[in-house]
């Protein structure tokens, strides 16, 4: 039978204040986005950044490595899709204090096509000095796909 674990009140108080961390780094994540300072969004990242996407169809990127690679990959990115809501994120805490799952929504429209585009985000979070050292973007490619698939006779006239 396993034992259950049971935090010491010290242990609680660092899962507490990582928490909050948590919150603000994940709020500042959206707001920089939607403000669209991807200088400023880059700051949340170690140098090192592993940014994943796990369900990422084949042909698109799963993998980036390091700060450069991110800020070209965001710099591809830039007018596909024009973000205008992200909700205030559900932090999910770990045992360990360094890594968490955020839960969010994000909204906005497609650029090509117009139409709304709406995201449910789950993240997985690690966090090393204060700086987002790993991030797994668990997205649904469906949203996406709805979102970039013109609708019939769209563009004819």
């Amino acid at each position: 039978m396993t034992t259950p674990f049971i935090a010491s009140p010290s242990q609680m108080n660092l899962l507490n204040e990582r928490a909050e961390q948590a919150l603000t780094l994940m709020n500042s994540f959206g707001s920089l986005l939607l403000d669209n300072d991807i200088e400023s969004w880059l700051d949340l990242f170690d140098e090192q950044i592993r940014f994943e996407f796990p369900y990422a169809d084949e042909g698109y990127t799963r993998l980036l490595e390091g700060k450069q690679a991110l800020a070209a990959y965001m710099a591809s990115f830039d007018g596909m899709i024009r973000m205008s809501h992200f909700s205030t994120p559900v932090i999910h805490q770990t045992l360990d204090p360094d890594l968490f799952i955020a839960r969010f929504e994000g909204t906005g429209i497609m650029q090509a096509t117009g139409k709304s585009y709406v995201q449910d985000y789950i993240s997985l979070v690690e966090v090393k000095n204060g700086k987002i050292s790993r991030y797994l973007d668990y997205w649904n490619p469906l949203a996406v796909a709805r979102a970039a698939t013109p609708d019939a006779g769209q563009g004819e006239g």
